[in-house]
């Protein structure tokens, strides 16, 4: 037995609610994939949860990082930083907080996931780098350089591109992808900061 890994938990995968019952941040093994307890937030856009996409961490400006420290989430972008006008400033406002499990409300608890395999329910970009290639198996995943009002709401949903090997760019590496073509569902191998 490992001692101070909490072992038994109140609430399924897959339950919502606006009372904390696992304790902010409590990370919970279920075989060989990892979640987290966050509380989701719809943020200024009243942006709604939706089971496959990437929230990011929420911090209200790019001086307050909390959104991390206090395990609040959402798929609203524009909380981070409003005046920003470089996509390059956008992104390093963007920590991924992991894949939603569930559609939790406003202010609601949920679990994401942060590592295993998962099936997303947005599709991978290409690489922000000419010659931008189509998604490859076994590249690295990366939070995506974009502003929601881009074509195809790069932002909305936590759009993921993928980097080609060697390449080294700005962005968190979220995991590998395995599933990239545009006729089926989109996976990946999850391997979210925690």
């Amino acid at each position: 037995m490992i001692y101070g890994k909490k072992h038994i938990f109140t609430t399924s995968l897959i339950d919502t609610g606006v009372t904390d019952l696992e304790g902010l941040g409590t990370l919970r093994w279920e075989g060989n994939k990892l979640y987290k307890w966050v509380q989701y937030t719809t943020g200024n856009n009243n942006l709604p949860a939706v089971v496959g996409q990437v929230p990011t961490y929420w911090d209200t400006s790019t001086t307050d990082r909390q959104g991390y420290k206090n395990s609040i989430v959402s798929n609203d972008r524009e909380n981070n930083d409003t005046t920003s006008s470089t996509r390059y400033q956008n992104l390093l406002n963007m920590v991924p907080a992991g894949v939603l499990i569930s559609t939790p409300e406003d202010m609601e608890y949920c679990w994401v996931q942060l590592a295993g395999y998962a099936e997303l329910s947005l599709t991978f970009r290409g690489s922000p780098l000419l010659p931008n290639p189509r998604p490859q198996f076994g590249q690295a995943v990366t939070t995506h350089m974009g502003k929601d009002t881009e074509p195809g709401g790069a932002f909305i949903g936590g759009s993921l591109c993928t980097m080609p090997m060697g390449i080294l760019t700005p962005g968190y590496i979220t995991g590998y992808a395995l599933e990239t073509d545009l006729a089926k569902v989109n996976s990946m191998i999850c391997a979210f900061p925690f």
